[in-house]
């Protein structure tokens, strides 16, 4: 799993790179400073593009997974046990604090 993310960033380091400077070089004739702008948006607008391909690539096999979901809800309910044990319904808010005071 870990190498597959390795794969994907060095693919939108790249486009990143590569599209910042076919930018600059194709906003050169314009002067410098437009040059010099321009470079960053191409290179971004390249990663977002590099990035919707990578996500259309995946596929949405990766977003319904069922040992994903069943983490989750097992999270969740750990969660929502804390949260139980945490405010106990048999005080009431003045007793807490003058417990936790002391």
């Amino acid at each position: 799993m870990m190498r597959h993310l390795e794969v994907a960033m060095f693919v939108l380091m790249a486009m990143a790179m590569l599209g910042g400077l076919l930018t600059g070089a194709a906003l050169a004739p314009q002067g410098l400073l437009v040059a010099l702008v321009g470079a960053p948006l191409g290179g971004s607008l390249c990663a977002a593009l590099g990035g919707l391909l990578l996500m259309q690539r995946s596929g949405a096999g990766r977003l319904s997974d069922p040992d994903l979901d069943a983490q989750a809800d097992a999270m969740v309910a750990s969660l929502r046990a804390v949260a139980a044990r945490a405010r106990r319904p048999d005080e009431s808010p003045d007793q807490a604090a003058d417990t936790r005071a002391a």
